[in-house]
Formats: C-alpha cells, structure tokens, sequence
C-alpha cells in the first residue's frame, strides 16, 4: 500500500454538495445509478492514508492514517475522535469480540485495540514493513503482508492470550491478499507481477500465478460463488483469473489503483483509482466485464464497502512531489467520497 506522508492532527470534516457525479447503466439489474452523495472534507493533522474498512458493530468507518485510526460516523457522516494512536498505519482490520487490529509501518509491528475505548491490548512484532491484513475466521488468525521482508505473520487473535503463531516466507514485496475460505490465502506480489498461493496448513507457497500485462499488482479480491480473482494493477489493468490462474478477462481500469472492494451478495466489485479519480464497477456474471465508471477524485485509490446501506466510503487527498522526494498531503485537502448505489 502506499501511503502519503505528513504530519497533520485531528479531522474536522464538513458535509458538503450532494451529488457531485453520476453514472448509470440501464441493463445493470442491481442499482440503476452510482452516484457520489457527499464529500467529508477539511483540514486535518492526521497525515497520509491507507486501507479502509466498515466496522458493521460499531457502525463506522475506520481510516487508518499515518498517525492512527481516524472513526466516522455511518449513521450521520460525522467526525469521531481518533480510535486509537499509530505508526504509519497501513491497515485496519475489525475482528470479533468489539477489537480491531491494525499495522504500523514504521515500527514493524500491530496492534490490537479494543474498538470501543481505543485501549491497547496487545502489540506483536511482525515482519518488515507490514502492509495490509486479512482475517480467517476458520483458524483465528490474522495474516499479515510484511511488505520490506516478503513474509507473512500469522497472529492467533482468538486465543486466550493472542500471539504470533508463525510465519510464511514467500518472496517479493507483498500487497494486498484475499482468503478463499478452503484454506488458501492469495496475495499479490507487486514487484513480481503475480499472485502468490498459500497454503494455510502446510504454511507454504503452492503456486504462483503470473499476470501477463500487469505491472505493479495491488489491490486484490476473491469471489468465493464465483472462484475468481480481481487483480488491479498500477499500469490500469485489472486481471481476472480463475483460482487455478487461468485468465478469465482483462480490461482497463484508471491508473495507481490500491484496492478492489467487493460486494459478495452482487457477485461485483469496486476498483477505485487514484492517478484519475476514477470508480470501475465490475459485475463477474454471466463473464467478467466492466459494468460502469464513475468520476470520484484525484487520489481516492482505496475505499470500504457497507453492505447494510450499499454505500461505499473513498479517502482521498491531493498531493506534491519535490524531486527526489516522496509525494506529501496538501494541507486541508484529505476528504472521504461517499458513493450511494440507489
């Protein structure tokens, strides 16, 4: 993931114009407009951003931003305190029993917070650089992307005391993964331009599907009714492939994606790209095909999915490069779209 740097401190977001874009498509038998519905916008001292996610308990969107967890309030849109305090914070991910777990960067480990009160409750050492993080919930473990070391980091967040229990080398820098619920755990591997296939049980790589025409794989999504994976590459091509690494489809997509969001019940997914301000929704029935684009912002290249009001939620930013430097968050410019489907 990539994650844009700068020091900043609280958000204070606004709502602001309802509909800012629309895209429709008749024939599409699930929601007959995508349509941006609100901006939260403002200026802020959290920094850069990363992953998203939905925290159906507790009814917000969890940001992780370069300094911690940013909350905001799905029922009215609204600003909530920072959950909890980080490092450059990559992911964040709500488990059972009201906690959430997210990665820092900076410091080679994760933390696992009670989502309520924000309270840390245990902190692991992980690999170099963690990234991303995807739950199991058949074995109780939270599978971490080292993105420095090429290795995974197996933590057993349901055991009474929650542990590292392992970890799978596998080579390359690690993205995004997707589980397919069989004991598999797919991840993208961004400089190698493949997926790679683990085995959960024998904690071992089994296969590597390469992607032909891929450069730079990010975001990535399983459909377990359809057996399909959604590979976004940085070059603006998303790749489908079966799970045996067949290539089902192939199209364009906006450039420097950093997610694919998926809605399982709809048998679609969500490719937002950040180098064009661009949305692709992609239906996986009957084939695989790009149903409708939506123009969202410029650096809304990750996002979260709420099934409960169909909405999705897209952080966003604009950026500056100096030479030889990283790109850096433009003061008051950090803002979350939120896409409605009705």
């Amino acid at each position: 993931m990539q994650m844009i740097k700068r020091t900043l401190s609280s958000l204070l977001m606004v709502l602001t114009a309802p509909t800012l874009a629309t895209a429709t498509h008749a024939a599409f038998p699930y929601a007959s407009v995508l349509r941006v519905v609100a901006d939260l916008h403002g200026s802020d001292q959290a920094g850069g951003w990363d992953y998203a996610a939905v925290d159906a308990s507790s009814g917000r969107l969890l940001v992780a931003r370069m300094d911690g967890v940013q909350t905001v309030t799905l029922v009215d849109n609204q600003p909530g305190p920072r959950l909890a305090p980080g490092r450059h914070v990559h992911e964040v991910l709500p488990l059972p029993g009201n906690r959430v777990l997210f990665t820092n960067g900076d410091t080679d480990t994760a933390s696992l917070v009670d989502g309520t009160s924000g309270a840390l409750l245990a902190s692991f050492r992980t690999g170099i650089r963690p990234d991303a993080a995807t739950f199991d919930v058949a074995s109780g473990q939270v599978l971490v992307m080292d993105g420095g070391d090429g290795g995974v980091t197996r933590i057993d967040v349901m055991a009474p005391r929650p542990h590292v229990s392992g970890h799978i080398p596998v080579g390359g820098k690690l993205e995004a993964a997707a589980l397919d619920g069989a004991g598999r755990l797919f991840i993208n591997v961004e400089d190698r331009n493949q997926i790679a296939v683990i085995s959960l049980a024998s904690g071992t790589v089994t296969a590597r599907l390469p992607l032909a025409g891929c450069e730079g794989p990010t975001g990535l999504a399983y459909s377990r009714a359809r057996h399909l994976l959604v590979s976004a590459c940085g070059n603006g091509v998303a790749k489908v492939l079966s799970a045996d690494g067949t290539e089902r489809a192939s199209f364009a997509i906006g450039r420097h994606p950093d997610a694919v969001i998926a809605d399982p019940p709809r048998d679609r997914m969500f490719i937002p790209s950040g180098g064009n301000g661009t949305l692709v929704e992609v239906a996986l029935a009957p084939t695989p095909h790009v149903v409708r684009t939506l123009a969202t912002r410029a650096g809304a290249r990750t996002g979260a999915y709420d099934p409960a009001t169909e909405r999705l939620y897209l952080p966003y930013g604009d950026t500056v490069r100096a030479k030889g430097q990283k790109p850096k968050l433009v003061p008051g410019s950090f803002g979350v779209l939120v896409v409605d489907m009705h």
